[in-house]
């Protein structure tokens, strides 16, 4: 009897347990700690965390191609290929001649290894996978496997390429030699040459987004060294979303200086600034909290779309990296304010921003529509000069440009201050000279169409003496000197 009760039991204890496993388990296998024995084999490392970013939409998989071949430039066969950061689950294997197709199943930008066990060195390469068309295909050259000593850096759980580790040796004195440095290469680094043995070592990673705190230092005993994963601690930054008037997100946002992008405005195209890719950072190197005051520009696709610029004031933390999100408000805005000059005096004139114009009134205020929120350019194309009347300036001229902030109205200043006014018949060219070490160098020229006058305004200059000239089509010249006094206008009439 007893003997049938154990049997009993025992097949009900098997029933439960198969009841248990087929409704997903209770078991789970013991996680393993410490560091991996190759950087190859790191599937129990944590994952890369994930960027902070706008959600992207799946779609069906694109396929990157491509040809994994080894130190010999001979293919290799069965290495795995996968994306390493933004995480995915997808991994495939090379054929017989090297080649590979991996699934991706968005656009933006991916960290892809490629690996064969512990038999070579992985390799890893960033690649951009375009919103539309196919990739470019993606080749990986294998090295022989790991030195004597090697590991991975990454900063915030992601692989680090912009970085250099630096290897140095300390004697019995105390005295500190460098052995070896080299650059990293999808966030690895691997010295291939034997360091000192028995030498106290220290390593060092150098990089522009963040500093290693707390470098390891270790002694080398002679055989191949892992050092696993090295986080560095983030320098004070953010990554910027910027949300556009139509609920959209742009993909990046370049800070820039105010006091730099004035400048550049008075002497470049705006369109022909810089802008940020998707990862694009708001970075100060430093070792603790900030405080900074930017404009953050995003410039969209089309030679005819104007850049989006919202400026603010933002506070950075050290070993912390943010997400910032900034809104451009809806239009249309009328914006109201004062046109002064540096000295702030009034100015009369009129100003354009976009298809929108308007004229100053007699107290120096005007009221000027502007499409959406943030900063926007405005340009200067009338001004009433004392002695000549009112004057229609050039369009479209950088050194006629000022900067209007919808989001926080002021009043509007442009430094009529060491500018040259230029007046003449078209159709004519009009150059401004100056001597630099015995050289006749050109610091301004201007000229105008069949039908028009040129009328515009210089950069500002230095006080002294200019030469100028101006010649028409017909090959009449006309030349003199204007002279540029400190904080005034200066005129050539060269009507």
């Amino acid at each position: 009897m007893g003997r049938r009760l154990v049997v009993l039991f025992a097949l009900v204890a098997c029933v439960v347990l198969v009841l248990l496993l087929q409704r997903g388990g209770v078991f789970r296998a013991p996680s393993r700690s410490g560091p991996p024995e190759s950087p190859v084999e790191r599937k129990d490392a944590p994952e890369p965390a994930e960027p902070p970013g706008e959600p992207v939409p799946t779609r069906e998989p694109t396929f990157l191609p491509g040809h994994v071949y080894g130190p010999d430039g001979s293919p290799v066969g069965r290495a795995e290929v996968r994306v390493v950061h933004p995480k995915t689950y997808d991994l495939v294997r090379s054929d017989k001649d090297g080649a590979y197709r991996l699934p991706i199943d968005r656009s933006g930008r991916f960290l892809v290894e490629a690996a064969l066990t512990t038999e070579l060195a992985p390799a890893r390469a960033w690649v951009e996978i375009p919103e539309d068309g196919d990739p470019a295909p993606l080749d990986f050259h294998l090295q022989r496997a790991r030195g004597a000593l090697f590991g991975e850096v990454t900063i915030e759980g992601v692989p680090l390429d912009d970085a250099r580790a630096y290897l140095t040796a300390t004697d019995s004195s105390g005295a500190e030699s460098p052995i070896h440095d080299m650059a990293l290469e999808g966030g690895y680094f691997n010295f291939y040459l034997d360091p000192p043995k028995d030498v106290p070592l220290r390593l060092d990673v150098k990089s522009p987004y963040g500093i290693l705190v707390a470098p390891p230092r270790f002694t080398w005993t002679g055989k191949p060294m892992d050092l696993g994963r090295i986080e560095l601690t983030p320098y004070p930054s953010a990554r910027i979303r910027m949300r556009l008037p139509d609920g959209s997100y742009a993909k990046g946002a370049l800070p820039v200086r105010k006091e730099e992008l004035q400048q550049d405005i008075q002497y470049m195209a705006l369109a022909a600034l810089p802008h940020s890719g998707p990862h694009g950072l708001l970075l100060v190197p430093t070792q603790e909290d900030v405080t900074t005051r930017c404009v953050f520009i995003a410039v969209l696709k089309g030679d005819d779309l104007a850049p989006y610029m919202v400026e603010r004031e933002v506070t950075l933390f050290f070993g912390r990296r943010q997400e910032i999100e900034l809104v451009v408000p809806r239009g249309p805005i009328v914006v109201a304010g004062r046109l002064l000059d540096r000295e702030g005096r009034g100015l009369r004139g009129r100003l354009r921003c976009g298809e929108s114009e308007a004229a100053t009134g007699e107290d120096d205020t005007f009221r000027l529509t502007v499409p959406h929120g943030g900063l926007h350019v405005v340009h200067l194309v009338g001004l009433d000069v004392p002695g000549i009347g009112s004057v229609e300036l050039a369009r479209d001229v950088p050194a006629q440009s000022m900067l209007l902030d919808a989001d926080h109205p002021a009043d509007l200043v442009y430094d009529t201050a060491g500018r040259i006014l230029l007046l003449a018949n078209a159709p004519c060219a009009f150059r401004i000279a100056y001597d630099l070490r015995n050289r006749t160098r050109d610091v301004w020229s201007a000229g105008a169409a069949e039908g028009t006058q040129a009328s515009c305004l210089s950069p500002r200059l230095a006080a002294g003496s200019y030469p100028w000239a101006c010649d028409d089509t017909r090959g009449r010249v006309r030349s003199g000197e204007v002279v540029v006094e400190e904080g005034a206008l200066a005129v050539v009439d060269a009507r």
